[in-house]
């Protein structure tokens, strides 16, 4: 019996510490939401577009684990490239009444309007996505109703369904292999784990005209308790994005010194800049760590550090100006190695590191 209970408070000490290092240590990042007239644009085109799967007959009904709700499997040229890019496999969008939103608040604008579910069922052109998978990515997008758009909370949902039908271990292989990043999403949105205890979430869940279906999904995400073996891979990935930070730091840090040269030519400063910068981000295609990490965790302390890096060189380039005689010899060197006289805003030089992402990818293809 003290056996038992040994063993059983070392797998406790596991998970805490796990979860610890999953969920105190990371910031909290939110996309920016859409302004009212670009979210009416986009309820707009998704009605259309849910309408056309209607006709298609690409609308299905899931009815299991006591839930209940249809979802239309689309195909990703139907989109465009900027909703597939940054949703992934599946997505969902809210008909809100504007009144509403101005009135009551989005959480119960969000809790009254009627969700429109989606998963793209070509995301991967050369893979089929199975069935599995489909229903797991539907559930998730469900769980966002359920949840008024908490995405860890309905990532949290999806796990507790594949767990009861005894395909958390595939499902979790499945993702590993062909979607890793998404690890990487389900911490990196919100740090709890629980639906919060408060009375403005028992409030809210009432004004769904599904409010018992509602309370049934929050204690499915309550009730299940994530696998020390998920927490594993959780961390895995987490120590990943940490570490990608932690040389995209250091690598605009070092193009900092570099770009402050202002005794050498611009065509040669930006050369050493560009260098510092992409000698540091190729360590992650080496190492095999693009799949793993999450570019909008990392947005953030990126366009920091850019922007950093931009006052500097504007510094060097007002210090470079004293050594010529010539100011039309200064302009001529400066305007033929920048545009505009600034630093390029392209490649790894861009202020979205979801371009340096893309632009790493095609690296990694290359290798």
């Amino acid at each position: 019996m003290m056996q038992l209970v040994q063993t059983c408070s070392l797998q406790l000490t596991q998970r805490q510490r796990l979860e610890e290092n999953l969920y105190q240590e990371l910031k909290i990042v939110q996309k920016p939401r859409l302004r009212l007239e670009l979210y009416r644009d986009r309820q707009n085109f998704l009605t259309r577009l849910y309408a056309q799967a209607l006709k298609k007959n690409r609308v299905f009904k899931y009815q299991k684990h006591g839930m209940e709700f249809e979802y239309a499997l689309i195909s990703r040229q139907a989109v465009p490239a900027e909703i597939w890019q940054n949703a992934g496999l599946a997505f969902s969008h809210c008909l809100i009444n504007k009144w509403d939103k101005i009135i009551l608040g989005r959480k119960v604008a969000l809790a009254r309007g009627s969700w429109l579910l989606f998963v793209i069922e070509d995301y991967f052109p050369e893979k089929k996505l199975p069935a599995k998978v489909i229903e797991y990515l539907a559930v998730h997008e469900y769980g966002e109703m359920a949840t008024l758009g908490d995405h860890n909370l309905a990532s949290k949902l999806e796990f507790a369904i594949a767990a009861q039908e005894k395909k958390l271990s595939w499902y979790m292989y499945w993702i590993e292999k062909y979607y890793p990043s998404k690890f990487a999403e389900i911490f990196s949105y919100q740090i709890h784990l629980v639906v919060p205890e408060t009375d403005q979430w028992e409030e809210v869940s009432q004004l769904f005209t599904t409010s018992a279906a509602v309370n049934h999904v929050l204690d499915l995400i309550n009730n299940f308790n994530w696998p020390v073996d998920l927490l594993h891979y959780l961390n895995k990935h987490r120590i990943v994005n940490q570490k990608v930070l932690a040389l995209v730091i250091n690598s605009l840090d070092q193009a900092k010194l570099q770009a402050r040269q202002a005794g050498l030519p611009f065509a040669q400063i930006i050369m050493l800049v560009e260098t510092e910068i992409r000698v540091g981000l190729e360590v992650v295609v080496i190492n095999k760590w693009l799949k793993y990490i999450n570019p909008d965790m990392i947005q953030e302390i990126w366009q920091q550090k850019r922007a950093e890096l931009d006052l500097v060189f504007a510094k060097t380039r007002e210090l470079r100006r004293g050594y010529f005689k010539n100011s039309n010899d200064f302009a001529d060197e400066l305007l033929s190695a920048t545009s505009k006289g600034e630093l390029p805003k392209d490649g790894y030089f861009s202020f979205s590191f979801a371009d340096v992402y893309q632009k790493l990818k095609k690296l990694e293809v290359k290798q």
